[in-house]
């Protein structure tokens, strides 16, 4: 419910930056804790801020994606998440984390949890990426809305954006409201300020 609530409000791209910082915390606090407690509280924090990306993620690419991307990079996601726990045990059982001591092999959970802060970090950088055309469009900023898809594609976006703006009235209309907007009134006399 976090990760819906938050795109909704504040956009995907400011959503998914703001989802970093649960998970940074939750590593941060895995590192320093040795309770059980505080690493069931740990692990707690760690499920909300993966549930909020789980449900801003695909949004988020399957908004600023192309028709013919979005399969597979929707595809990717799961493959990705897969992939990253696939590795995670590897690393966990025989990368630089294991230790020897007494004779037996035990991986050292805290250092590999410095690098989920460091991808956590990763997701923190999202702050930097274009919000989503179609996000922007819903709330009425058509002009922001051109300028991220722009951004996003290279080459003509005409027709994208004839796409995307004709569900809310036509592009016609939406760029009108642009252009009154950034435009002075002028007042009765008929000369501008």
């Amino acid at each position: 419910f976090a990760g819906s609530t938050a795109m909704d409000r504040l956009g995907r791209q400011r959503a998914l930056a703001l989802s970093a910082w649960p998970h940074m915390f939750a590593w941060c606090f895995t590192i320093c804790s040795s309770a059980p407690l505080a690493l069931q509280l740990a692990r707690l924090l760690m499920g909300f801020a993966i549930g909020m990306s789980v449900a801003i993620v695909p949004s988020y690419i399957g908004e600023i994606s192309t028709p013919s991307l979005r399969g597979p990079l929707g595809t990717a996601i799961q493959l990705s998440m897969n992939l990253g726990l696939l590795l995670v045990n590897i690393a966990g059982a025989y990368g630089p984390v294991v230790e020897e001591v007494e004779g037996e092999s035990f991986s050292n959970w805290r250092r590999l949890s410095f690098f989920g802060v460091a991808l956590s970090g990763g997701l923190a950088a999202m702050g930097w990426m274009p919000e989503s055309p179609k996000w922007l469009a819903q709330k009425g900023h058509c002009h922001a809305a051109q300028l991220a898809l722009r951004q996003l594609r290279a080459g003509d976006t005409t027709a994208e954006e004839a796409e995307l703006f004709g569900a809310s009235g036509g592009m016609k209309a939406t760029m009108s409201v642009d252009s009154a907007a950034s435009t002075a009134i002028a007042p009765a006399g008929g000369h501008s300020r």
